[in-house]
């Protein structure tokens, strides 16, 4: 099956494709499922605005795709510092997604999107769009086309999201190290306003902020429309959590002491889930498994299969670093 599917995903490639987002065109967002290796909790594209973005839609099963893996981990190695952001993008289960992105070595932001490949008018995969700081399409084809000129003539005005807050922003980056995401956003504000920082730092700041508040606006509007207990309170206690200072979190306090009193397993997994993917972030992989293993005991049955996903992602992250 994997060997017929690769061939499918070669002569796609080959068709021509009617209606496929044109550069220059806007590019639309996609909001992530699921990521891997994202930088400040990412959860759309457009949090990324101001970098050069590499999208790159794959497959685990697509050998093509695998065959891109050294190519795309070199841009992330050498381009990252300068702004360039790659992420790949799938529309598989986390839960086969994470380990394939532990066990080959992907390194840069990895996202699971449902639905992404038809809004992007995508016929077949691997299949990569660069966008500009700018949010326009630059160029799109197959990613093993596409050359390094193409990059380094959007990179001048790029600012990386990836890259550590630093200088006058340490203090910032300080707090986001430490999950306090709602007060590092009230200190870039009064940074701002304070009209002390240098012309780099605005502009970090700037893209910064704008990034942290779509997140919070975004988690929020989420959590009130989430399907199922469990999905509701992973949400609500990441607001609790992170976003301390905020308005959002004196509901998300309410709406989890509600929730609370009927699914009281779907909140207890939710918050144990929380503390397992903070562990993991950090390559804590002892207490990641521990925490993952008390959603197990617990019976929230959506709790328990993101579990066992977490648990497969450290097995698969143990293996690689065994090699």
């Amino acid at each position: 099956m994997r060997t017929f599917r690769g061939w499918l995903s070669l002569a796609l490639l080959t068709l021509p494709a009617p209606g496929q987002l044109a550069v220059g065109t806007d590019a639309p967002t996609i909001a992530f499922t699921d990521t891997v290796n994202a930088p400040l909790g990412m959860r759309e594209l457009a949090d990324l605005r101001g970098a050069v973005i590499l999208v790159e839609f794959w497959a685990t099963w697509c050998g093509p795709c695998r065959a891109q893996i050294p190519r795309l981990r070199t841009l992330h190695d050498t381009c990252a510092d300068r702004g360039l952001v790659v992420v790949s993008v799938a529309e598989e289960p986390a839960a086969t997604v994470r380990p394939f992105a532990e066990q080959n070595g992907m390194t840069w932001p990895v996202a699971v999107a449902e639905g992404a490949m038809k809004a992007w008018q995508v016929r077949g995969v691997p299949h990569a769009f660069l966008i500009g700081p700018d949010g326009k399409i630059a160029w799109t084809g197959h990613p093993g086309a596409l050359q390094d000129k193409n990059i380094e003539l959007l990179l001048a005005t790029a600012i990386s999201p990836l890259q550590k807050l630093t200088e006058q922003l340490a203090p910032v980056q300080d707090l986001l190290d430490r999950g306090q995401r709602g007060k590092a956003l009230a200190m870039l504000l009064l940074l701002e306003r304070g009209g002390k920082l240098s012309e780099p730092s605005r502009a970090r700041a700037a893209m910064v902020g704008a990034a942290l508040q779509r997140q919070v606006e975004s988690i929020a509007a989420a959590a009130k429309d989430a399907e199922g207990p469990f999905a509701r309170a992973l949400l609500l206690r990441e607001l609790v959590d992170e976003w301390q200072g905020r308005s959002e979190v004196t509901m998300a306090a309410a709406m989890l002491a509600e929730l609370e009193k009927a699914n009281a397993a779907d909140v207890q997994a939710a918050s144990a889930t929380r503390r397992a993917q903070q562990h993991f972030a950090r390559h804590e992989l002892d207490a990641a498994a521990a925490a993952w293993n008390e959603v197990l005991a617990t019976s929230s049955e959506a709790g328990r299969a993101l579990a066992e996903a977490g648990l497969t992602a450290i097995e698969a992250r143990r293996k690689a670093s065994a090699k």
